[in-house]
Order: C-alpha cells, then sequence, then structure tokens
C-alpha cells in the first residue's frame, strides 16, 4: 500500500517528481483501465476492430503488424484487445462461435464479466500471454 508523502496531491498514476508511477492494480505498460461492467465492456466488445482482432485470433491468424501500422492508437488498441480475449477464451477451452458483432455469445460475455468483476474487486490483472505467446 501506498503511503501519502509530499506531492500527494497530484493526478493519481503520477509519483513525485512528476515520475510516472503506475498504479498497484495496473501493468506498468498499460495504465489504461478496462470496463468495470457490462454496460462498458459491450461498447468495446461490439467495436468492429475488436472484433476483428477476436476473430482472427481465434482463426488462428497470424499478428498483422503492417495492418496495425495503418490503424489510429485507439484502434489498435481494440484490435490488440479482441485478441488478447480470444487468446484467453482458447486457454480457457472455449470454442466461441461470433458470427454477429453485434450479438455477443453468452460464453464470452460470461467471461468478459468475469474479469470486469475481478478488476471491480480490485484484484491483479492475469495476462493470458504468460501462459501462451504463440497466437
Amino acid at each position: 500500500m501506498r503511503v501519502p508523502t509530499e506531492g500527494a496531491d497530484r493526478v493519481a498514476g503520477q509519483g513525485g517528481r512528476g515520475r510516472w508511477v503506475p498504479k498497484p492494480d495496473s501493468s506498468a505498460n498499460d495504465p489504461i483501465r478496462g470496463a468495470l461492467n457490462w454496460r462498458q465492456a459491450r461498447t468495446a466488445l461490439r467495436h468492429p476492430r475488436f472484433y476483428e482482432g477476436f476473430q482472427e485470433a481465434m482463426a488462428g491468424l497470424p499478428f498483422d503488424y503492417g495492418r496495425l501500422d495503418r490503424l489510429s492508437e485507439a484502434d489498435q488498441r481494440r484490435y490488440e484487445n479482441g485478441r488478447e480475449i480470444a487468446l484467453e477464451c482458447r486457454n480457457a477451452g472455449l470454442e466461441i462461435r461470433w458470427p454477429q458483432r453485434e450479438s455477443v455469445p453468452l460464453a464470452l460475455k460470461r467471461l468478459v464479466l468475469d474479469r470486469a468483476r475481478r478488476r471491480a474487486d480490485g484484484a491483479r490483472r492475469t495476462d493470458p500471454y504468460v501462459v501462451c505467446t504463440v497466437m
């Protein structure tokens, strides 16, 4: 637990002297917090780039870095998040068929809700890339 010190009135996520310090519940490489409930998560899952990343990863297609370079930073994150969730599904033994982007399959919804609940409870993020790095 971090004890407030001089400069404690700074914006969350920043340490003294203007240095960025990761929050205890975030990864040093990813300071963006994820969804805490289904309403927030549904919006992210229905995004076209998320859907594309998910579908490509579930099909076993390799990561297309050239395509990623042509996307905006926000769309890159969405695409990568789709691939990450697909990897997590595969690691959990879930074979999810998702033919329509607007209709999220129940098994995927449950997996995402479980992640959101853990995040809302303050649990540390589990990184599926630690388990399996080949996609």
